[in-house]
């Protein structure tokens, strides 16, 4: 999956060459040095690709039980309405359905439902969705707060494919407490990770595949601890 992933460096390289044509004096530097390193990792990953495929051709295939068991399951489904390919553009009131008593706060990249702080607090407090966006526009993350306790969250690849998706259940704001599963998927939309969390502690299995699906490890845990860990079987030749 060397293809996808230079297709995840260089929609990378396009955000950050937009965010630096438009860019004041003093982000500048740091926006040319997070392109050159950028261009640098493209170039690495170009310079080892014939390695990595040259491993790849020698790997086994799976054994059907194997196989099975190292199936990925099917993402948590959080309650989003707004689609994965909304540009910053598009988004209208309407659109973000802040909850009652919530106001409307937004700037150039991020467009957020949120409280009024109280007495003495300068800063609102996220009720409702937020998005944020990347500086060419399209969709970085979208989540759901209640009262400033991030409840989902969806982050995106800069290609726009889903990159992470999960559920918290946190009681204070500014924590994100993990609940349930959480998935991770490279920029082609292959899945690269999958754990189970409960209250913020790993519980279940967490499972690890390469970024075309081959899979690494599985992993159980229960409440934290390590019990076993499952490698995937191979065929003979």
């Amino acid at each position: 999956m060397a293809d996808t992933t230079r297709q995840a460096l260089e929609a990378a390289i396009g955000e950050l060459e937009a965010a630096l044509a438009d860019a004041g004096p003093e982000l500048r530097s740091t926006l040319t040095q997070q392109l050159a390193s950028v261009r640098h990792a493209l170039a690495v990953l170009d310079a080892a690709a014939p390695a990595i495929a040259a491993v790849r051709a020698q790997r086994r295939a799976l054994t059907p039980d194997s196989a099975a068991f190292f199936q990925p399951r099917p993402p948590a489904a959080v309650p989003a309405w707004v689609p994965d390919g909304v540009t910053r553009g598009a988004v209208t009131p309407a659109l973000m359905r802040c909850p009652d008593g919530a106001r409307l706060y937004e700037d150039a990249t991020t467009v957020a439902c949120a409280n009024a702080g109280h007495a003495g607090q300068t800063l609102s407090v996220p009720h409702g969705l937020t998005l944020r966006f990347r500086a060419g526009g399209g969709l970085e993350s979208q989540g759901w707060y209640e009262r400033g306790c991030l409840r989902w969250e969806i982050r995106y690849h800069p290609n726009g494919a889903r990159e992470e998706v999960g559920a918290y259940v946190g009681t204070e704001p500014k924590t994100y407490v993990e609940h349930g599963l959480h998935t991770r998927w490279a920029a082609s939309g292959v899945v690269v990770a999958q754990t189970a969390w409960v209250d913020g502690v790993r519980h279940g299995w967490s499972t690890l595949w390469e970024n075309d699906g081959y899979p690494i490890v599985a992993t159980r845990f229960e409440r934290g601890v390590e019990v076993e860990r499952v490698m995937p079987d191979v065929g003979a030749r």
